[in-house]
């Protein structure tokens, strides 16, 4: 049979390089072997760019995993295609639904009848969904009510390829710090006119 291996040699200037060598014996006509025929192939920059690669992918999912934000991809067609855990986290009554392969048109019916999202118009909640989803193809931003409280905002992100890109933040702090803004204008403003 053939046999293949790589093998690491240092050159002249003595930086590492690699070489894939293939071996196939040579038989005579009654199959006995009498040689060996090799190949050997200069592999070093295919090498570097799978260790670049393989580097490149361990930081983004370092990134992802380390990131506040919830991230979430879907493709042309709303199925969910990538999401990270943050994004799942955001959402606890539908968190388990939140995965790869699921459709985004699944996931707001979960939405309106686990009452998650604050504020979905009752009776109307097949349009809510038409329009969420018709949303992905359009830049944007939205901030959304939780049932537990919390402010989410979310930003849409449609790509080249058709896919849109969803990145979820928690806004909540801001939002309290808006309202006490608010209501202290607004004692200032009374207080200005008596």
């Amino acid at each position: 049979g053939m046999a293949d291996f790589e093998e690491q040699v240092p050159n002249a200037k003595g930086s590492l390089r690699w070489f894939s060598t293939s071996k196939t014996p040579v038989r005579d006509v009654e199959g006995n072997i009498i040689g060996l025929v090799g190949v050997t192939r200069d592999v070093t920059a295919q090498k570097q760019l799978e260790q670049a690669l393989l580097e490149a992918k361990n930081q983004l999912s370092y990134a992802l995993s380390e990131m506040s934000d919830g991230l979430a991809m879907f493709d042309a067609e709303g199925m969910l295609i990538f999401c990270n855990e943050q994004y799942r986290d955001f959402f606890p009554l539908t968190g388990d639904l939140r995965v790869p392969g699921t459709r985004l048109r699944d996931i707001l019916e979960a939405v309106t009848v686990t009452g998650e999202q604050v504020g979905i118009p009752k009776g109307h909640e097949r349009e809510w969904i038409d329009n969420v989803v018709g949303a992905l193809r359009t830049p944007g931003e939205q901030q959304i009510k939780l049932f537990d409280g919390r402010w989410l905002m979310l930003r849409t992100r449609p790509t080249e390829a058709g896919l849109a890109l969803v990145v979820v933040s928690d806004i909540t702090e801001i939002k309290s710090t808006e309202g006490e803004l608010t209501t202290l204008s607004n004692q200032l403003a009374q207080l200005a006119n008596t």
